[in-house]
């Protein structure tokens, strides 16, 4: 299933604006669902933080990295933990990541309600 891309558009995850909204939502179990970031160049960064809705099926979530190792095939590299933190804005997951990766592609999974992600 995708979102309906009139109402979330794609481009509101990174924005850089926390209150534009990705995903219609409806999600509130684990998933597979993803969100693939890809650049022209390859970036390379430490720390991935992604925003999600503030709702109580995020809190002990795991949210997972994984990077493309072949054609159609991607591996996790990197999980988190969202905390269960109901006085925040959102639920946020943080990938500190022990040393810079460089990519042309990254996906983010295990998705509800998406308001942005940074990285960095």
């Amino acid at each position: 299933m995708s979102p309906n891309a009139e109402r979330y558009p794609a481009q509101a995850a990174n924005d850089g604006v926390l209150s534009t909204l990705y995903w219609p939502g409806a999600l509130v179990e684990d998933n597979t669902q993803w969100l693939q970031l890809a650049w022209e160049t390859p970036q390379t960064f430490q720390t991935v933080v992604v925003r999600f809705l503030q709702h109580p099926s995020m809190h002990g979530r795991t949210i997972q990295l994984q990077r493309q190792t072949a054609a159609g095939t991607w591996e996790g590299f990197a999980t988190t933990v969202i905390p269960a933190d109901a006085t925040t804005a959102h639920s946020v997951a943080t990938f500190d990541l022990p040393s810079a990766v460089t990519l042309d592609k990254l996906r983010i999974v295990n998705l509800l309600d998406l308001f942005e992600i940074e990285i960095r």
